[in-house]
């Protein structure tokens, strides 16, 4: 029994000395017999989990309180590991270069052109300024109109005005298939294939895993509430930390210790109780809390792997993204011409007539390039917001959906929200939706010459709209403390008491260091609550049944790369 409490106090030790940056590596004796070296963040080198523990203590003690400097982002950093007024233990609370969320204040004059497909093939060399195209029919193979390219638009040569892609379509007389599949350049490339190169290029550059990443060490090293570091409680389940205060702890629990996104919704454990049998958890679809498949079986007799839902409410919501999912909605003046679209990343994957692989694939490219230019919107609006460990661009990541092992660092799940003034981005946010409970806009976005103009204020009403008419109650964003005042006077949001935030602690928000959490309860239309009834909790209403997506098989990038063309 000694034996084993010893051994989980050496695992401890060791996750600890990882979260705050310490690393490990194997090496040979002369003997023969390999050994493990902890290496501390400066480098000095330790041949035992005791000799570099003692270290780090002596370190800890040890520290300057008052030896603080400037970091190359302006903020005060202080290099105090510990807290006045509190335990010898507690490291202080410091400020992390990947979390800062900044607006911008200078105004570039890269800024000032309009943000549109044609712009973000221009900015990427694909195409050039004033380069010749037509719109050729593709039934009969005709050239109904030809034009230049410009940021704005397509310049017509018949009648000399600009035309979004799709405009220039309906100019030419035409409404089938997509716009950009059926203007070409003189060399024969269509603007579809020209988006699809950048596309692939980019891909080739990037992680290799594409829509995830690992983290590198086991555990991070910032809270998951506050994102600030210190002495930090490690789940035992996932790689996320947090300070016992955030998450409602006295003091630091004796042996295995489960974060509230790791624990069962049911019977709010991590381990089955049944003899630690069915141990296995799955998430639900929309909200993603997580369930024990034995505590599933127990309740409701059975459930299904794949897509599942813990409430009908959830997959309502779901559904109801998906119904609005890509489609254009009218909002404002008529004469604005503005329009209100919700996006999200999609894959390379198609249905089984060669038709629908076509048509599904065309979509798949304007969305990505779509989505490419609400990341220069989100770059032109706030400072660059970096991952201090991976070097990740947090906005990338978010609007891309990419998966991580660590909750905070996990953006599955992320929309994107679009306000477009012809074929220009005007207003951009990003939104998770957590079920019925809350749901979440961490980034929003205006272009700086269309502001003080009422456009975020449109953004905003139509998706407040879409969410009550889901039944979500709850919407939370960080506000940035130059804009605080405006989501409080303007938008009828309020500050979050921290009771209010320990109530959503199930919930993993993508947060910022410096920022204030402000939320807006959602109401409905007296006609359409539910006659003064509030809907079943998920706990009291989960579903055996899950939404069936269609299967669909992979397409390979040569056949979509000749579709194009």
């Amino acid at each position: 029994m000694r034996d084993d409490k010893f051994k989980k106090l050496q695992i401890h030790a060791r996750k600890h000395l990882f979260a705050v940056g310490w690393s490990n590596f194997h090496l040979e004796h002369d003997s023969g017999r390999k050994v493990i070296v902890y290496s501390s963040p400066n480098g000095r080198k330790f041949y035992s989990l005791h000799e570099a523990c003692s270290h780090y203590i002596k370190e800890s003690f040890c520290f300057d309180f008052n030896k603080t400097f400037k970091n190359e982002n302006g903020l005060l950093h202080t290099e105090s590991p510990i807290k006045k007024d509190e335990s010898l233990m507690t490291i202080t609370n410091t400020h992390v270069l990947r979390s800062s969320k900044r607006a911008r204040k200078d105004v570039s004059s890269l800024f000032q052109t309009p943000r549109t497909v044609l712009s973000w093939l221009i900015d990427n060399n694909v195409v050039l300024p004033r380069a010749k195209v037509k719109y050729i029919c593709k039934k009969n193979g005709f050239t109904m109109k030809e034009g230049r390219i410009t940021r704005e638009g397509i310049k017509c040569s018949c009648c000399q005005s600009t035309f979004s892609l799709l405009k220039f379509q309906s100019h030419g007389g035409s409404s089938y298939g997509r716009a950009s599949a059926n203007i070409f350049l003189e060399d024969g490339r269509s603007l579809l294939y020209c988006q699809l190169q950048i596309k692939l290029d980019q891909s080739s550059k990037s992680n290799p895993k594409g829509n995830q990443h690992e983290m590198v060490n086991e555990n991070d090293y910032i809270c998951s509430v506050c994102q600030y570091g210190g002495e930090l409680v490690l789940c035992d389940q996932c790689p996320s930390s947090f300070h016992k205060s955030c998450v409602g702890l006295k003091e630091v629990p004796d042996g295995e210790w489960f974060c509230p996104s790791c624990c069962c919704r049911i019977c709010n454990e991590n381990r089955f109780s049944e003899q630690n049998t069915n141990s296995e958890m799955i998430n639900c679809e929309q909200c993603d809390k997580r369930y024990h498949v034995g505590c599933l079986k127990r309740k409701v007799g059975s459930y299904l792997e794949a897509n599942w839902f813990c409430s009908s409410r959830c997959e309502e919501i779901f559904r109801g993204l998906e119904r609005v999912l890509g489609k254009s909605i009218p909002v404002g003046r008529d004469k604005d011409n503005l329009t209100w679209t919700l996006r999200k990343n999609k894959t390379f994957e198609c249905s089984s007539t060669s038709n629908d692989e076509a048509l599904n694939m065309e979509e798949i490219i304007e969305n990505y390039s779509k989505l490419n230019v609400a990341i220069s919107v989100m770059h032109e609006c706030f400072e660059p917001v970096k991952e201090a460990r991976t070097g990740r661009d947090i906005v990338e990541d978010v609007i891309f959906c990419r998966w991580s092992e660590l909750r905070r660092l996990n953006f599955k799940g992320f929309y994107t929200v679009f306000l477009e003034k012809g074929d220009e981005l005007i207003s951009t946010a990003t939104l998770r939706v957590y079920g019925e409970k809350v749901a979440e806009i961490p980034l929003v976005g205006t272009r700086f010459q269309y502001r003080r103009r009422g456009m975020c204020h449109i953004l905003m009403h139509q998706l407040e709209k879409i969410l009550t008419e889901l039944g979500v109650k709850r919407l939370v964003l960080p506000a940035v403390s130059s804009v605080l005042h405006t989501w409080t006077r303007s938008f009828g949001f309020s500050v979050m008491t921290e009771s209010e935030k320990f109530k959503l602690l199930g919930f993993t928000f993508l947060d910022f260091q410096g920022t204030t959490t402000c939320h807006k309860i959602l109401v409905k239309p007296c006609s359409s609550r539910n006659n003064g009834h509030e809907p079943q909790s998920a706990t009291t209403n989960i579903q055996p049944n899950c939404y069936k997506r269609i299967k669909f098989r992979r397409l390979s990038e040569s056949n979509f790369i000749e579709i194009c063309k």
